[in-house]
């Protein structure tokens, strides 16, 4: 679990390769407005070859936003 407050923006950088079935759950534990306070997934220091859901990065922009991420094939994908 990894939880985020923060009074600016976030980002946070999952490994390229973990075993299969690694779970990690982000939560932005920030209330309303969340303004430029969003949280950035990353995957990797080059994010071009890794992807999360096919997608290169993952915003979070809602205020108390969570999502669940797992490893399996060779990428993250949201469950």
């Amino acid at each position: 679990y990894i939880g985020v407050s923060s009074s600016g923006p976030v980002t946070i950088t999952l490994p390229p390769n973990c075993p299969d079935g690694t779970e990690v759950t982000i939560k932005a534990e920030m209330g309303p407005p969340l303004g430029n306070r969003k949280v950035t997934i990353i995957v990797g220091d080059d994010i071009s070859q890794h992807f999360i859901d096919g997608q290169l990065s993952y915003v979070m922009s809602v205020p108390y936003e969570s999502v669940e991420l797992i490893y399996r094939g060779g990428g993250w994908w949201i469950v």
